[in-house]
């Protein structure tokens, strides 16, 4: 999965666009195109889901990535839900922040990380607004430590935060 998504940093390339596109389509002309991958892995969720994270960073407004994503938000495995949480915080689309809030308030550590750095990302005021509630929220304990430290980094005073797509 992070060589899948290492493919954005050469998004530019279409060697890249090929290769990302033919992962997804999961056809026989891309197993023939491709024989030396492994297939039997790049169908299992945790590949499919960091393919559609970057190509719905590439191409934003296709809606079959996002559809593939959001349809994995309650998988019971914590790898997927986290990868759901930042690829959706990435998307930025505002409608998405009670979603990410509501895995911040879970029990899984690595979720509840991959939640916050996932509003973090989104860099819109809804989410800087739905961080700060949550830091109120978890004040006195290591989350709110946490979203306190995200918080500096991911929306520093200096640094104006994206009103665009907040409703």
């Amino acid at each position: 999965a992070n060589t899948i998504h290492a493919l954005y940093a050469m998004h530019w390339h279409r060697g890249a666009h090929t290769v990302l596109h033919a992962l997804w389509e999961d056809s026989v002309e891309a197993h023939g195109k491709f024989r030396e991958f492994a297939w039997d892995k790049i169908s299992q969720p945790a590949v499919r889901l960091a393919v559609a994270s970057t190509l719905n960073r590439i191409k934003p407004q296709k809606s079959e990535y996002r559809q593939y994503i959001r349809a994995h938000k309650d998988d019971e495995h914590e790898f997927h839900r986290a990868q759901v949480v930042i690829a959706l915080g990435l998307n930025g689309d505002p409608k998405d922040v009670d979603y990410l809030v509501s895995q911040v308030n879970q029990d899984n550590d690595y979720v509840v990380q991959s939640a916050i750095t996932g509003l973090a990302l989104m860099g819109t005021e809804p989410a800087k607004n739905a961080l700060l509630k949550l830091e109120a929220e978890y004040r006195d304990g290591p989350r709110g430590q946490l979203i306190r430290s995200v918080l500096k980094r991911a929306y520093p005073a200096d640094k104006p935060v994206d009103n665009s797509a907040s409703s």
